[in-house]
């Protein structure tokens, strides 16, 4: 059996075990357009990833596959009574942020993509200023498509269209939510935010966003992702004992009360994670990272501590303090110590 009519197999065999899907795919449609179908048809993240890969292979790319997934998208599907049903959209409006209705620390779960600097950067904003995030994003129930308002290198806002088709390849592929990870309703719009960065990245959409996906995953500064969401690069909280009279002390509550200050004025923080300056010398958080800030106090001995949710929802990273959860507490003293904190990114 050749690798093309295989793939038409699965696409057969496939429709029967689709529970979610509320028709069935004409029995005479040729395998692209079984395939075409079925993306439309199930709302599974999991099960679009493969069928879209598949699709990839018959049509002959990502490109040619988005294509045929858009002019597919308003067309009528066969019901088991030989009737037809309107299509509707796989994502909308009401995707975006689940039941509590607004954007979420928690909805972020970074895994495919190197772009720490920028979801990171998402969920300090949601935590801090979610009518950001909802002001960013609308939705056009003509055309399907989510548009998505950024800020390029320059400062400059960009609307960015986002279709249907580029949402469930983010998911497929391992984006910036939850829906890759086991929970199927989970909020869309870091995927939707991921997807409008990737596609602002990207020189040439013809040929799909690979480009765009490659420098996204290849890293940024953390003033590059805030400067993408909010329009500015935000201000640096850096240690910095300049002055040999200058207490260390001292120096620490400058950067603890600037970050707390922020905060406090509901300002979005990330922190930027540096390799120690001795390998015997380790602080608990990965290396060339960045963390979302969601905490800085004082506790009960007087001591800056220091609360941060890492966007891989976990901790686990080897230092001798991993933790299962998303949310770690660093003593501001050890960070200074072992000098594993570059910098806070303060947004304006």
């Amino acid at each position: 059996m050749s690798f093309v009519a295989d793939i038409a197999g699965r696409a057969a065999s496939l429709a029967p075990r689709l529970t979610d899907v509320p028709s069935r795919v004409a029995a005479d449609a040729s395998p692209t357009a079984q395939l075409v179908q079925q993306i439309h048809a199930t709302r599974d993240p999991m099960t679009q990833g493969a069928l879209l890969r598949d699709l990839d292979v018959l049509s002959g790319g990502r490109a040619q596959s988005e294509a045929l997934l858009d002019r597919a998208a308003p067309t009528r599907l066969a019901t088991p009574d030989g009737g037809g049903a309107a299509k509707g959209p796989r994502f909308d409006r009401s995707d975006l942020f689940g039941a509590s209705g607004k954007p979420q620390l928690a909805d972020i779960q970074q895994s495919a993509f190197g772009d720490c600097y920028y979801v990171a950067t998402l969920g300090a904003v949601a935590k801090q200023s979610p009518g950001t995030i909802r002001q960013a994003i609308d939705y056009n129930p003509s055309t399907q498509t989510f548009s998505v308002r950024l800020h390029d290198s320059n400062g400059r806002a960009r609307t960015i269209e986002v279709t249907q088709a580029e949402i469930a390849n983010n998911i497929a592929m391992g984006g910036g939510s939850r829906r890759d990870n086991g929970l199927a309703n989970a909020p869309i719009w870091p995927d939707v935010m991921e997807v409008a960065y990737a596609k602002m990245l990207d020189t040439n959409h013809a040929d799909g966003l690979g480009q765009g996906y490659t420098d996204l995953g290849d890293g940024g500064w953390p003033k590059d992702g805030m400067e993408a969401v909010t329009g500015r690069e935000g201000s640096e909280i850096k240690y910095d004992k300049s002055w040999l009279i200058e207490s260390k002390s001292h120096a620490m509550d400058e950067v603890g009360n600037a970050a707390r200050d922020a905060l406090r004025n509901g300002k979005p923080v990330t922190l930027w994670s540096v390799p120690e300056s001795a390998v015997a010398a380790q602080d608990g958080l990965a290396d060339n990272h960045v963390y979302t800030v969601t905490s800085v106090y004082k506790d009960k001995n007087g001591d800056w501590q220091v609360q941060l949710r890492n966007p891989w929802s976990s901790n686990m990273v080897g230092e001798g303090y991993d933790k299962p959860g998303a949310y770690i507490t660093v003593p501001l003293e050890r960070l200074v110590d072992t000098g594993g904190m570059n910098s806070m990114r303060v947004g304006q």
